[in-house]
Formats: structure tokens, C-alpha cells, sequence
């Protein structure tokens, strides 16, 4: 639909330092040493404290904090550190009343920036602001202007929740024979007076509300076999949005009755964030295409095909209908979690099932290597690399993890620190080998001894337990298995070559339907990863190891990884416009 002249189209440009901001977020021009983002408020004990950002480990606080308030974006608490144990998900605008959080995430779905692949179509954010300033108009609302947005488009409109009963309020209207829930929306969205509605599918039958809440009984006009359907009008508010592709991005209708409408002053993503967490419920990207390439049907009685993943799906990720059936969608699963120790860049080594970090005991020669509590922030004797030749070197020793004695191959050998040994025949090489249970766990086996990284006795030992090395353990409760949690991003250069295509595939890595996590992936990955080629059938993107470019008889495209620049992960001083 086109609007009326006299709108106005935003000019923005993207910072240059926009790629140092973590995925989903971004900075915007004049301010750039700052990055917009989500916010989350908690209480100390009914005391307001300062807003957190995304943390692995809320520190000396989590004993603390009583409740969380969402105050931009979605958030999931934990309730163990570095988001082990999934507490409860607080959404935009609420709040939770709960004690023992040990770590929070925000959900990050298109809200802090948008999609420049669909023109911010996927945006969820919260701005409301157009580019001069001006406050937006709610969708649902007719006044300053009149639109027929609310009904064409009826996704701006209602929110819906299936009830066994409708809403308190009474009734302004009942319609019959309405064939579909978006139907009774477009009723909704005609008067101004609706705040609420229901459907029945059983019945085709639709009433519109003149308020939600209110005492007594809910009427209700369900039948025994039937499902109501109720919907709050003004779902999204006055946010912006764009429903009909506007090539400038998100916009809405203003509340100055001189101007019509404005794009709003939204930076554009510059890193790619249609993906899904977990087993995708709270995706709410733009992607609309199976993982074989067909489009998706539209969802039965509904006008979007976009893939989705309600609760209760039984699916691992998010899914549409095509020709009567369910398909998984070609959407990557978000990796930022995710690290690689191979990488070569500094991070943790945490416990999968104690929840510990690796930790020198000492600074000298023969300190023993701990499981110790992790440290939020992170101090320097928790960090370690690993370089491409096996060595594990602490970043404030410069000492590496070391075999207790000569190359010996007992179970209970003590772990210790000791000055890095230079020669083929040492002990202090050790190799990552992954899980068949968990993309992230791995345990660490000694190119020596054969043997692995072991905590003594159970799984989960207290603090200061001293690290030994044992026979390698599979099951998943084991405490041979450990996360790598990186203290640092790296952001690298790419150059694109029509036509090519690099050689072997990188190991332990999937191909991936985005550009940009394929990319972001592969910066991670250090040394192991040379480039991205992108298949010329499927368009899928997979990792590549070598750098020597070859023509491609089937249209490949590859993008060779040139400078990386290594950004140090610190909590980001983070605002919403």
C-alpha cells in the first residue's frame, strides 16, 4: 500500500563501529562508543539497582536480588551461571518475583535493530519514535489519521491467546458466520470503541469487546466443543513497524496531525539475528522457506507463512505448513554461546555439570589446576587459551596446564601449572574431542597419556576440587565434560569470489542458511576456518578450511576471511533510543 506524499525517509548512516557490538545489538551515529540494547532491572531486596545486560554470572549479587523487571526486550533468567537451568522467560514490559538467578539473557529476536534481508518486515522492538522525532500513532487508533493498516494487516492489531472462556467486558457486537480469526479482527479494527475480542472456531461466531478485565463471571460464549479465541486490540502500540516492505525500513503513522508518517531512526542490524534459541518458541524472524527450499504455505486460517514454534510442538525448531504437512525451516540455531577452544582466542573452561571454572591454584611452577568458582567479572587467572599445537596457557602465569610428573599414564595424576615445554615428547598437548549429546561439551584428552581432564569423585565437587586425569568417560553426567566460554570476539574481513570454491569442509561445524552466522562463525574459529562457500543448489553456507581458491562448475560463491581484529567481551553500556 503507498501512503500519502510528505512522509519522510530516514538518512541514516551505520557507524563504522557498529561491527564491535555484539549480535543484536548496534550503535548509532553521533554517539558511537555505546551500544543500543536490551535492559533488565532487578531489585535488591524492594531496592531499585542499576540495570543489568546480558550476564553469565550475577556474582555476589544473586543472593540477593528478589526480582526482575523487563524493561527493553525479553529476557530468560537461569537459574545456574553461564544460562544452565532455564528459570522462567520475562517479556517486555514485566516482572518477576523470584529469588536464586544466577545468570540472565536477553532473547534477541529483531528488537534492537532491524533486518536489512526483509526491510525490518521481522522488527519486534520497542521504538516509537520516527526519525524527527515525532511520537508515533497507535495502530489500532483512527486519530490523527485515518488508515486502513489495522485491517489490511490485522498482525498490528490483536494479540491472541486460546481460553477455555472469553474476556471480562461487555459485548459491542456479535457477528455470525465469520470464517476466520482475522476476519473478526478486521471487525475489531473498524470500531474504535473494540478493545478485546473472541472467536469461536466451532461456531464462526465473533463478539467484539469494549474493554478487557472487569469483575464478576466471564461469560462465556464457548461450547463444549469449541476453543475460543481472545484477542487484545493494539498488540503492538504505536511501535514501529513495517507491514508492507517500505524500503526505508520501519515506520509509522505520527500523532502530528501535519505529518502524516515518518520512517522511524532505527539502525539497521549489522550483524545477522534471525535465528532461534533453544527449540525456537520465541522466534519471530522472517523466514518462510522449509529446509528442502519450498515456500511455506500460510498457517491454516491465518494471511503469513512466516516459520514459527508454539509450546507443546514436539518439533526441535521453528516449522510451517507446506501441501498439509509440517517442515522444519532453513533457520540457524543462534551459536553466540557457543565456543571453540581450537580458536586460539582467550575464554573460560567451565564444568558442564559443576558449573566451575578451571583455576590455578598458585602463581608459580607445580601450582595444581582447580575446579573453582567462576568469577563475574572474569579475572585473568581463569582464562586460558589454546594454541593450534595442544598448549593450554593461563592468561597471568603464562604457564601451561601440565601432567604432574613425566608422561604418566596412572588414573589420579594430579593436574598442575608449570613452565610451557617446548618439544615433541611433553605432556602438556592436550585435544578437544566433542559430545554426541551436547553441540557445545567437550571433554580434553592428552596427546601423552591418552588420558582425559577429570574432577575427583562425583560430578559435582565443591570448591578448589584439584583437577586430575582418568580414563575418558562418554555418559553425559560425567565431569570429564567441559564448555569453552570466550572472553573476547573476533570480527574479520571478508572478500567475495564469484565462481570459486575452498576445499574441506571445516570439522565439527554444520552448514548454515545465513551469510552472517556462517561469517560469524567461522571468525571465531581462528585459524581452523580459512572462508565461507555457499553451495550454488542449495544456498546453504558451510565453513571451509583451506584458502586456496578453485573454480566452480556449479555458480559457488566463497568469501575469503582476509584481517581479524580481536574485541574483548566487557559489559556494554547499553541504551534504547
Amino acid at each position: 500500500q503507498r501512503r500519502v506524499r510528505g512522509g519522510t525517509i530516514s538518512t541514516q548512516d551505520k557507524a563504522r563501529e557498529c561491527e564491535q557490538c555484539p549480535a543484536g545489538h548496534t550503535t548509532y551515529l553521533p554517539d558511537t562508543s555505546k551500544c543500543y540494547g536490551p535492559e533488565l532491572d532487578a531489585n535488591w531486596f524492594g531496592t531499585h539497582v542499576s540495570r543489568f545486560t546480558q550476564t553469565p554470572d550475577l556474582g555476589g549479587h544473586k543472593m540477593f536480588l528478589t526480582g526482575f523487571s523487563a524493561k527493553l526486550g525479553d529476557w530468560e533468567l537461569y537459574s545456574k551461571d553461564y544460562y544452565r537451568a532455564l528459570r522462567t522467560t520475562v517479556a517486555h514490559g514485566k516482572f518477576f518475583n523470584t529469588a536464586r538467578i544466577q545468570s540472565i539473557k536477553p532473547i534477541i529476536t529483531n528488537k534492537f535493530c532491524y533486518s536489512p534481508r526483509d526491510l525490518g518486515r521481522s522488527y519486534t522492538g520497542y521504538r516509537s519514535k520516527t526519525v524527527s522525532g515525532k511520537t508515533c500513532q497507535a495502530w489500532s487508533s483512527q486519530t490523527p489519521h485515518k488508515h486502513n493498516f489495522g485491517l489490511q494487516h490485522p498482525e498490528l492489531v490483536p494479540t491472541c491467546t486460546r481460553r477455555n472462556t472469553d474476556f471480562y467486558g461487555a459485548d459491542i457486537a456479535s457477528f455470525t458466520n465469520v470464517p476466520n480469526i482475522l476476519d473478526c479482527a478486521k471487525k475489531c479494527a473498524k470500531n474504535s470503541r473494540c478493545k478485546a475480542l473472541t472467536y469461536n472456531r466451532v461456531g464462526k461466531k465473533c463478539w467484539i469487546k469494549i474493554r478487557v478485565g472487569g469483575s464478576g463471571s466471564a461469560s462465556s460464549h464457548s461450547q463444549a466443543d469449541s476453543i475460543d479465541i481472545s484477542c487484545v486490540t493494539g498488540s503492538q502500540g504505536n511501535y514501529c513497524r513495517n507491514p508492507d516492505n517500505h524500503p526505508g525500513g520501519p515506520w509509522c503513522y505520527t500523532t502530528d496531525p501535519n505529518t502524516r508518517w515518518e520512517t522511524c531512526d532505527i539502525p539497521k542490524c549489522s550483524q545477522d539475528v534471525d535465528c532461534y534459541v533453544d527449540e525456537g518458541q520465541n522466534y519471530m524472524g522472517s523466514v518462510s522457506v522449509t529446509e528442502s527450499g519450498q515456500t511455506c504455505d500460510n498457517w491454516p486460517g491465518e494471511s503469513n507463512n512466516y516459520c514459527r514454534n508454539e509450546k507443546g510442538s514436539n518439533i526441535h525448531k521453528p516449522y510451517c505448513w507446506y501441501r498439509g504437512y509440517k517442515r522444519t525451516c532453513k533457520i540457524d540455531k543462534c551459536n553466540q554461546d557457543c565456543g571453540d577452544p581450537r580458536s586460539g582466542m582467550w575464554g573460560r573452561f567451565m564444568g558442564l555439570n559443576t558449573g566451575n571454572c578451571m583455576d590455578p591454584a598458585g602463581t608459580g611452577n607445580n601450582a595444581n589446576l582447580q575446579l573453582n568458582r567462576c568469577i563475574a567479572p572474569h579475572r585473568g587467572d581463569h582464562v586460558f587459551r589454546m594454541d593450534s599445537q595442544g598448549y593450554i596457557r593461563n592468561k597471568n602465569t603464562n604457564l601451561c596446564v601440565n601432567v604432574a610428573g613425566n608422561r604418566d599414564r596412572n588414573c589420579n595424576t594430579n593436574l598442575n601449572m608449570y613452565m610451557c615445554q617446548m618439544y615433541s615428547t611433553t605432556d602438556q598437548r592436550w585435544q578437544i574431542e566433542w559430545s554426541s549429546f551436547d553441540d557445545c561439551a567437550f571433554r580434553i584428552r592428552n596427546k601423552a597419556t591418552n588420558l582425559c581432564v577429570d574432577s575427583p569423585g562425583n560430578s559435582n565437587p565443591g570448591a578448589n576440587a584439584n583437577l586430575i586425569q582418568c580414563t575418558c568417560e562418554t555418559h553425559p553426567s560425567s565431569d570429564h565434560w567441559f564448555y569453552f566460554i570466550p572472553t573476547e570476539d573476533r570480527i574479520c574481513k571478508y572478500t567475495q569470489h564469484s565462481g570459486k570454491y575452498l576445499p574441506h569442509m571445516v570439522d565439527h561445524q554444520t552448514v548454515y542458511a545465513s551469510l552472517m552466522s556462517a561469517q560469524q562463525a567461522c571468525s571465531r574459529l581462528g585459524d581452523l576456518c580459512a572462508g565461507v562457500t555457499r553451495s550454488g543448489n542449495s544456498d546453504n553456507h558451510s565453513l571451509r578450511k583451506s584458502s586456496t581458491l578453485v573454480n566452480s562448475p556449479s555458480g559457488e560463491i566463497s568469501w575469503l576471511k582476509g584481517d581479524c581484529v580481536d574485541e574483548k567481551y566487557h559489559p556494554f553500556k547499553q541504551e534504547f533510543m
